[in-house]
């Protein structure tokens, strides 16, 4: 009854900021000082050959700024922003860090979407978020050599600086996967593309891995950890020879950069609600993770 009275006495962006403050104050039950929610209009710029926008930007009492940003990538390059110089600031002019860990990459010839968070702002009607430097992938500067990694468990296979492992293997009638761990350790751009990983099988010669919704790449000067399953569709009764291959898969890219740009937001509602302390949430992130 609540509900359809509020529909029909609210309008429909007015609609949504009340539901937002509902879920947030179910979500996350009275527990300590940080008692506002600030939420900002969504808004939308084109830097080079990128259209950004960027949706649901709030600010949580004094624990974090969170925003989705959606950028069209049209090139043939890989979008990076460089998180180390990125920051946002509220109306007190304060820059407050990035708290990602690493770098938001978008992949070539699509739109693709990454979540944002920041340590909190000031509350009050302006927020901007800065990313100074932005790169672009250039030319490829390292094609790694073909590896063969034999289906099985806890075998690891070496290419220059990078190693697989297979961790666990899940097999059915119909499809094959294999859970591996790529390990990097470069300070360079590296590019995994998923899709040139393959096996053979009797009926159905070459099987190519099911490409997964993102490939997942590198730039961070420290060692990297990537966790993938490939899934290779098979017919029923199939046999599949003792390897997997991996060729044209890593690539090495060298970068240029971008003029960097800025998002800017205005206010478009601010209420009291309650809000878990910094240490509850970080509980309760981590335990969404590993969900």
């Amino acid at each position: 009854m609540l509900f359809h009275f509020m529909k029909s006495c609210i309008s429909k962006p007015l609609m949504k900021d009340v539901l937002t403050i509902l879920v947030f104050s179910i979500v996350f039950p009275a527990s300590s000082q940080n008692k506002f929610f600030a939420l900002y209009r969504d808004t939308f710029t084109v830097q080079n050959d990128y259209s950004i926008s960027v949706m649901d930007t709030y600010i949580r009492g004094s624990l974090f700024l969170k925003s989705t940003v959606w950028i069209h990538n049209p090139t043939s390059s890989y979008l990076i922003l460089d998180y180390t110089s990125a920051f946002a600031v509220g109306d007190d002019g304060v820059a407050k860090e990035f708290k990602n860990n690493e770098n938001p990459v978008f992949l070539p010839g699509g739109s693709y979407k990454k979540n944002l968070k920041f340590k909190a702002t000031s509350r009050g009607k302006y927020v901007s978020i800065h990313f100074p430097r932005v790169y672009v992938t250039d030319k490829v500067t390292l094609s790694y050599p073909p590896l063969d990694l034999p289906k099985i468990e806890g075998v690891i296979r070496k290419v220059n600086n990078i190693s697989v492992e297979v961790l666990k293997i899940m097999a059915s009638e119909t499809e094959y996967k294999v859970r591996v761990r790529i390990r990097y350790d470069g300070d360079e751009f590296l590019a995994i593309n998923f899709k040139n990983i393959s096996v053979r099988g009797d009926h159905s010669g070459v099987i190519f891995n099911r490409v997964r919704p993102y490939h997942r790449m590198h730039h961070r000067k420290t060692k990297y950890l990537e966790m993938a399953t490939l899934t290779f569709p098979i017919q029923p009764g199939e046999k599949l020879e003792k390897m997997l291959h991996f060729e044209n898969v890593f690539f090495i890219y060298g970068l240029k950069e971008l003029k960097g740009f800025d998002l800017n937001y205005t206010v478009r509602l601010n209420e009291e609600v309650d809000a878990p302390d910094e240490e509850e949430m970080d509980h309760r992130e981590s335990k969404t993770q590993e969900e």
